[in-house]
């Protein structure tokens, strides 16, 4: 998809085709920028599509990538951002792999901010049983 045709998408539309094309690290910020500002609706819908496992696995490394980064740089957005690509991901190749990810956000936010707020607003968009994890780690 070009950037042309995507600016010419309404917002839903570009969720879903970000979505389906998901490929390349490179375009999980932007489908993250579009996800927080969608409405809730259409980020529960994104949350129940289906995802290869390879998309999943991205949006994985994507976001232990941000625990890193976050770290490094003292950002709270990457932080954010990498707790809202799990959320994304919802799960899908089990909650394991995510509380592992969560564990290595979590470390990187410790060292950034004692606030567990980014964790709360993701829990907000998170499905219960991912939701339920998120905010064990805002309450710690």
């Amino acid at each position: 998809m070009s950037l042309e045709s995507a600016r010419a998408l309404p917002e839903r539309a570009l969720l879903d085709e970000m979505l389906a094309a998901l490929d390349d690290e490179s375009q999980i910020d932007r489908l993250v920028e579009l996800f927080v500002i969608a409405p809730e609706p259409e980020r529960a819908r994104a949350c129940e599509r289906p995802l290869t496992e390879a998309q999943s696995r991205l949006l994985h490394r994507y976001a232990e990538r941000m625990a890193d980064l976050a770290a490094r740089n003292a950002s709270e957005s990457r932080l954010f951002f990498g707790v809202t690509a799990l959320v994304i991901e919802n799960g899908r190749l089990g909650l394991d792999p995510v509380t592992r990810i969560l564990v290595l956000l979590y470390d990187s936010a410790r060292r950034i901010t004692r606030d567990g707020e980014l964790f709360r607003r993701a829990a907000d968009r998170a499905r219960p049983d991912l939701a339920r994890i998120l905010l064990g780690f805002a309450e710690t």
